[in-house]
């Protein structure tokens, strides 16, 4: 089944509370576009390089539970049919 989101957190707004309403937009869509297609961003503002390095392994930790959850469901649905 392939993942169709990406979880975000409130705290993200906290984070980035002084990011102007462009960086936090690129950001986003950077991160998004990260966790659907595995597409690394190359940003020339060091603000977003930063904050998207802080913030991948949260979306790579999410995205490999998500992963080993399936993984569990469909060892699940094997073992009762």
């Amino acid at each position: 089944m392939a993942k169709n989101g990406v979880i975000m957190y409130y705290d993200l707004l906290e984070q980035l509370k002084d990011f102007t309403d462009e960086q936090f937009g690129k950001l986003t869509r950077a991160l998004l576009q990260y966790d659907k297609d595995s597409i690394i961003p190359e940003f020339n503002d060091l603000q977003l390089k930063l904050a998207f390095k802080m913030l991948k392994p949260s979306i790579d930790r999410n995205k490999e539970d998500y992963l080993s959850k399936c993984e569990k469901n469909r060892e699940n649905v094997l073992k009762r049919w």
